[in-house]
C-alpha cells in the first residue's frame, strides 16, 4: 500500500511541471495572453478611428490549457486619460459575459466593442487594457484574473493649437475671422439679424478642407433665426484666401440689454497633411431693449403771475422691457425758467415715476416755453418726450392786476388743441374777463328794459279801450 501511494505521488510530481510547461509555450506562441486565454492573430491588429466617430474593437478570445474556464467576464479599463481609454464615456458599466456557460479549451469567443472616439482624443496609437475575469476548471474553481492589451489607431485627431501628432514637420493652416458685420444698425431684442464673416486661411501652402463651424451662446438667448442650424460647413479655403459666410440670428424677445457673446467653434482638415485641427474664437453682438416711454401732459391748477412759480406735475411711464435712466425735466423757452433741476433718477421696467416741479415765470404777457422729459437707454443714447405751452402771464402791478389774482384760478391741461384750457389763462381773451361779465349784466338789464317797457305799453293800450 505505501509503495502505491508513493508511485502516485511520484507520477503526480513529474505530470504537474509538464502540464505547466506545456500551458506556458501555448500561451508564447501567441503575442497576447493572460496565461488562460490570448488573442489570435488577426488581419487589422491595430482598428482606426477618427475623433467623434465610432470604432469598433473586437477581442478574438481563444482559451488556453485543458481546463474550462467559467463565468468569464470581461471588461475595458475605463479612464480618464484619453491616452489610455480615447472613448467617450456613455455607459455606467461596460462588463460582457461569456454567454456559453464554459470556454472550453481551444474555444475561441470573438467579442466586440462599439466606442465613440471623444473629440479630444489625439492622433496616434493607444493602448486600451480589458480585465478578464474566470473561474478555472468548475463552476467553483479558483478565481483568475489577468489583463489582455489592444491597440487602436487614431488617425484623425484633437491638436490642441495645431496639429495632430505623429512626426516630421507639418504646416497648420490657421483660421482667423477677418472682420464682420451685422445688416442692422442696432440689434433689438426679438428681431432678426444677418451676421456676415469674412473668414481666412492664414496659411501661404496649405488649404483647409472639410470646415465645420459650429456656434453657441452660453445664456441661450441668442439663436439661430427660423429654427435654423447653428452649424455651417466650407468645401475649401485655399491657401491665403477668403471666404464670405452669413449666419441668421435671433434674439429672444425678453433679453436683458446688454453684450453677448458669441462663440465660435472650428474644426477643419488640412490640406495635404490630412491632420484634423480645431479651433475657435468669439464674437460680441451688443443686444438693446427697444424703449417705450410715455408721458403725461403737464397738469396745473394755478395762474401764472408774474414774479411767482408756476406749478405743475406729469407722470412718465417705462412701458420697455429695460430701464432707462437719468430721467429729468427742464424748460425751453423765452421768460421762463425751472425752480429747479427736477432730477428722476432711473426708471426701471413697467414702473411710473409722478413728477412735481415748478417754472419761474420772469416775463409778463402770452409765452410758449416747451417742456422737455429727457431720459437715456442703457449706452447713454438720450431721448426726449417734449410738450409746448401756452401761458398768458399776469402782472399783478398792472391794470386790473388786484381783480385778476383774486380769481382763484381754474384748472387746464397745456399744450394741446384738443386739451379743455381756460381762456384767461390761455389768452384766448387777452386777460380781460371781466368785460364779459359786464357785457353779460348790460345784455340782462336790457332785455328786464325791454319787457318792462312792453309791459307798460301793452297795460297802457288796455286802458284806453
Amino acid at each position: 500500500m505505501k509503495r502505491k501511494l508513493i508511485a502516485l505521488l511520484l507520477a503526480a510530481l513529474l505530470l504537474l511541471p509538464c502540464g505547466t510547461l506545456a500551458l506556458s509555450a501555448l500561451a508564447e506562441e501567441y503575442s497576447e495572453s493572460t496565461g488562460r486565454i490570448a488573442l489570435r492573430e488577426t488581419d487589422d491588429p491595430a482598428p482606426k478611428g477618427e475623433r467623434n466617430k465610432s470604432i469598433v474593437v473586437t477581442l478574438p478570445m481563444i482559451a488556453l490549457g485543458d481546463a474550462p474556464l467559467y463565468e468569464l467576464t470581461v471588461t475595458p479599463v475605463v479612464s480618464t486619460d484619453l491616452n489610455a481609454f480615447p472613448f467617450v464615456v456613455d455607459r455606467l458599466n461596460y462588463t460582457e459575459s461569456y454567454p456559453g456557460g464554459a470556454l472550453q479549451p481551444g474555444q475561441t469567443w470573438n467579442l466586440s466593442y462599439t466606442f465613440m472616439v471623444d473629440n479630444y482624443a489625439t492622433r496616434g496609437v493607444k493602448q486600451v487594457d480589458f480585465e478578464l475575469r474566470y473561474r478555472v476548471g468548475s463552476a467553483t474553481g479558483e478565481w483568475e484574473q489577468g489583463i489582455l492589451r489592444v491597440f487602436v489607431n487614431i488617425t484623425k485627431g484633437y491638436s490642441p493649437g495645431g496639429g495632430g501628432g505623429g512626426g516630421g514637420l507639418t504646416v497648420m493652416p490657421k483660421l482667423i475671422i477677418e472682420s464682420y458685420h451685422v445688416d442692422k444698425d442696432r440689434l433689438y431684442a426679438g428681431e432678426s439679424f444677418t451676421l456676415t464673416m469674412r473668414l481666412r486661411n492664414t496659411s501661404e501652402t496649405e488649404s483647409i478642407k472639410n470646415l465645420e463651424i459650429q456656434t453657441s451662446e452660453v445664456t441661450g438667448l441668442l439663436l439661430p433665426a427660423g429654427n435654423g442650424a447653428g452649424t455651417m460647413f466650407i468645401r475649401e479655403i485655399l491657401p491665403d484666401e477668403t471666404v464670405t459666410q452669413t449666419l441668421t440670428l435671433q434674439s429672444a424677445p425678453d433679453a436683458e440689454a446688454k453684450p453677448y457673446t458669441l462663440l465660435l467653434r472650428f474644426g477643419y482638415d488640412g490640406g495635404t497633411s490630412k491632420q484634423a485641427y480645431t479651433s475657435e474664437t468669439s464674437i460680441t453682438l451688443p443686444i438693446l431693449q427697444r424703449v417705450r416711454v410715455e408721458c403725461d401732459p403737464p397738469i396745473s391748477y394755478n395762474i401764472p403771475y408774474l414774479g411767482e412759480d408756476y406749478g405743475l406735475y406729469l407722470n412718465i411711464y417705462n412701458k420697455g422691457k429695460s430701464t432707462v435712466y437719468n430721467c429729468e425735466i427742464r424748460v425751453e423757452g423765452e421768460g421762463v425758467s425751472m425752480v429747479e433741476l427736477y432730477f428722476g433718477g432711473n426708471l426701471s421696467a413697467g414702473g411710473m415715476l409722478s413728477a412735481d416741479f415748478g417754472l419761474m415765470i420772469e416775463m409778463a404777457g402770452f409765452l410758449t416755453p416747451e417742456i422737455i422729459v429727457s431720459f437715456e437707454d442703457i449706452y447713454g443714447e438720450v431721448m426726449e418726450v417734449r410738450f409746448p405751452l401756452e401761458l398768458d402771464v399776469y402782472d399783478p402791478g398792472g391794470e386790473f392786476g388786484d381783480i385778476a389774482k383774486g380769481d382763484g384760478g381754474i384748472g387746464f391741461y397745456p399744450g394741446g388743441p384738443d386739451d379743455f384750457k381756460d381762456p384767461s389763462v390761455n389768452g384766448e381773451t387777452g386777460g380781460s374777463w371781466w368785460i364779459w361779465v359786464v357785457a353779460a349784466v348790460g345784455a340782462a338789464l336790457l332785455v328786464a328794459a325791454i319787457v318792462l317797457i312792453a309791459t307798460r305799453s301793452k297795460r297802457k293800450r288796455a286802458l284806453e279801450l
